[in-house]
């Protein structure tokens, strides 16, 4: 099992920070009388990971049977389109601004399939089937 180091937790934090406009110069800026201190910042990381995002999946993502199981296929779309878009294009952007995403498949307490997203941050990933 693979385990997450503080280091790796603050570095995953760090693009967390970025992606929401939480820049390190806004926390560690040297206030001085001979210059001026406006800081003027525009969040590029944000602007990557949206552009990135919008292009990969701007068009929804489609589901085809290899073995031909048409019905199968039916009941994906028919079950998962009143959230795919969202969950995908979720799961993609925390991908994008970690490195890795983890999507939690479950059913409700309606009993339908359900889905969500977990980013490094909020998910611990157990590698060798134990919970030890």
């Amino acid at each position: 099992m693979s385990k997450r180091t503080p280091i790796g937790c603050l570095a995953k934090q760090k693009y967390s920070d970025y992606y929401n406009g939480q820049h390190a110069i806004f926390k560690n800026y040297a206030m001085q009388e001979s210059r001026s201190n406006q800081k003027l910042i525009f969040n590029f990381p944000r602007k990557f990971v949206d552009n990135e995002v919008g292009y990969l999946l701007g068009k929804p993502v489609n589901y085809v049977s290899k073995s031909d199981q048409d019905e199968a296929i039916h009941h994906i779309d028919v079950h998962m389109s009143h959230w795919d878009k969202e969950h995908n294009l979720q799961l993609r952007k925390q991908s994008e601004i970690f490195g890795e995403s983890f999507e939690l498949n479950y059913i409700d307490s309606d009993g339908q399939f359900s889905a969500t997203v977990l980013s490094p941050l909020n998910a611990y990933v157990l590698e060798d089937g134990t919970a030890e």
